[in-house]
């Protein structure tokens, strides 16, 4: 009997929990035709590589989640992608701001910057060229 209680336990914890992930990425869906749903391969690799070389604890799977939905609140991090319009209403503005404000993180290619400078000077956080960073600068020396 005991036999058949380890090999139950064992079988449950190693192999039938399956993985539980730390945080789960989203991609943000948004209004305007601007290809919201472009590039899908992106956010699987990139989750691939941080797991893989950085020891993250990404869930491979990633969730689309509307702009202007509460459910962008349990994502820490989202990806904007997209070469057409980006069209957001004043409530979206206001749940995309509050996320931004909350800590939340938007990464956003380099090949949506256009749109990227529209969206956030909409959001109300104005486009502002970085200061440039030196190689002495501490911050890479983390």
């Amino acid at each position: 009997m005991r036999y058949i209680l380890f090999l139950v336990l064992f079988t449950y914890t190693f192999i039938g929990s399956g993985q539980s992930y730390t945080y789960k990425i989203g991609l943000l869906k948004y209004n305007g035709g601007g290809d919201w749903y472009a590039n899908p391969t992106a956010l699987t690799n990139l989750i691939e590589f941080s797991n893989k070389e950085i020891g993250t604890n990404i869930n491979p799977k990633y969730d689309e989640v509307e702009i202007g939905s509460n459910l962008l609140f349990n994502y820490p991090f989202v990806h904007l992608t997209g070469h057409g319009n980006i069209v957001l209403n004043q409530q979206e503005i206001n749940n995309l701001r509050n996320y931004l404000i909350a800590g939340g993180l938007i990464l956003v290619p380099i090949s949506s910057l256009q749109n990227s400078i529209r969206f956030f000077n909409a959001v109300g956080f104005a486009y502002q060229s970085p200061p440039p960073l030196y190689f002495n600068n501490p911050i890479l020396y983390v």
